[in-house]
């Protein structure tokens, strides 16, 4: 009996206020509701408490990991923009003002899938040349003329066009032939060239120029008493021809291609004409 009196004591105490802590809500330094002991006043972080503690953290590293997102996608759609421009001037080359507005010159982009290459406006080619052809017309030999049998021995050549758009170019080219007869000619020439297909990787295009040429002839003959004797004449003249080429994209900027020329010029008041076929190496910045 003494010991069941004991027991229902030892209850009776431990259920009184005396024994269990009494909890009281305040403010934090930061303005937040925080649960404390009233007596004591020490913190006491309630199942609540952890709980919304908890959603707190995640949310701000949701908050954070949205913000790292979003820093991603404007990064990406910065470069995206970076690269349309570049794109688009390098495909529509210049630009002019208009009521404060920038406007890019129309052309064409490749179409049907091609390739990227082809020709551009403000593009510069550079070109070196060889091949050899023959007369067409005119008399060469001084003593036994011979009318357009000599071949041409080389014809030689560097040229530079810059593309005023993606269809015509214009520049500068120094060109050499030499024939087995003795003349040679030097010309400096002021070229144009139309593109026919320009933004395929195989182009065809027609070629033509116009200048100042340097005829030189050399030889030897026979003078009856005089025995050989030696000649040379000189003369400067104007110079010309019309062409048809083909080149094709080896990569961005190198191709190959093969040309054909109808050049003309006069010597010795003698028209004289010839076809050549040239070879062509071409670098395009």
């Amino acid at each position: 009996m003494k010991k069941i009196i004991l027991f229902s004591l030892f209850l009776a105490l431990s259920s009184s206020p005396v024994w269990a802590a009494e909890l009281c809500q305040e403010f934090d330094g930061n303005m937040n509701i925080i649960t404390v002991d009233c007596q004591t006043g020490k913190r006491v972080i309630t199942a609540k408490e952890k709980e919304r503690m908890a959603q707190k953290i995640r949310a701000e590293e949701e908050r954070k990991a949205q913000e790292k997102q979003k820093e991603l996608e404007r990064a990406i759609e910065k470069r995206k923009q970076e690269l349309a421009k570049k794109r688009q001037s390098s495909i529509f080359g210049k630009r002019v003002l208009i009521d404060g507005k920038y406007y890019y010159l129309s052309e064409e982009p490749a179409r049907g899938g091609k390739s990227s290459g082809g020709i551009r406006a403000g593009d510069w080619l550079f070109s070196v040349y060889g091949g050899s052809g023959a007369y067409t017309k005119g008399e060469v030999g001084i003593e036994y003329r011979e009318e357009y049998n000599e071949y041409l021995k080389w014809s030689a050549g560097v040229s530079g066009l810059y593309f005023i758009n993606s269809y015509f170019g214009a520049g500068l080219g120094i060109d050499w032939d030499r024939d087995k007869s003795g003349i040679s000619l030097t010309k400096l020439s002021l070229l144009g060239r139309l593109n026919l297909n320009p933004h395929y990787p195989a182009r065809l295009y027609l070629p033509f120029g116009v200048g100042y040429g340097r005829v030189e002839e050399k030889g030897i003959y026979w003078s009856g008493g005089r025995g050989l004797v030696s000649y040379e004449e000189k003369s400067n003249e104007v110079v010309y021809f019309v062409g048809l080429g083909l080149e094709f994209d080896l990569t961005e900027r190198v191709s190959m291609g093969i040309e054909g020329r109808y050049n003309c010029f006069k010597f010795r008041s003698t028209d004289f004409a010839y076809l050549n076929g040239l070879l062509k190496l071409n670098i395009k910045l």
